[in-house]
């Protein structure tokens, strides 16, 4: 006997298990991201992966007071590795341990390189359903200066996006 499908291709769309791509990187945004995703996004079946992108150190050569060259040595390359790999991790356990019910499916992408542009090409490649990741909520001076990956994936990723605002801390009143 054939499942059956409903007349409404995006209700049959969001009934088959889906791709969600969320990204984090240690901070409670990212955090907020994925505990966004798990509460309004997953269902048992679906996939999530957890993205984390980090920069690889780069050569750096300066000409100011003669020319210097710095090269990173294999073990600085692999201790920024491990530290972003401890990110992934953390990120995974936790969201093991917050979501809905047991059998939460989790994928870690650890991926050196820009943010925006990996996420994107991840999201294509696995066909994501939706990509979640935080806002710092900079200034947009700021965002300017340092960049800003949800601003970049809402310009670039042909994916659904979710951009999860971390909801201000509770304020108490002082008498």
């Amino acid at each position: 006997m054939a499942a059956a499908h409903s007349h409404d291709p995006l209700v049959d769309a969001w009934a088959r298990p889906k791709n969600i791509v969320v990204a984090v990187d240690g901070s409670h945004f990212g955090e907020a991201a994925m505990l966004w995703a798990l509460r309004n996004m997953y269902d048992e079946g679906d996939v999530l992966h957890l993205v984390h992108c980090f920069a690889p150190l780069e050569t750096v050569t300066s000409l100011e007071g003669g020319l210097l060259t710095y090269i990173p040595s294999q073990t600085e390359q692999d201790s920024v590795a491990d530290n972003a790999r401890k990110i992934l991790d953390e990120a995974a356990t936790k969201c093991s341990s917050t979501g809905p019910g047991d059998k939460i499916t989790v994928k870690e992408h650890l991926i050196a390189g820009d943010a925006g542009s990996e996420l994107c090409v991840l999201a294509d490649t696995l066909h994501a359903d939706a990509v979640v990741v935080g806002c710092r909520g900079r200034s947009a001076l700021a965002s300017a200066l340092l960049g800003s990956v949800s601003a970049y994936l809402a310009h670039h990723c042909k994916r659904p996006l979710v951009i999860v605002r971390d909801p201000p801390a509770p304020t108490t009143k002082s008498d």
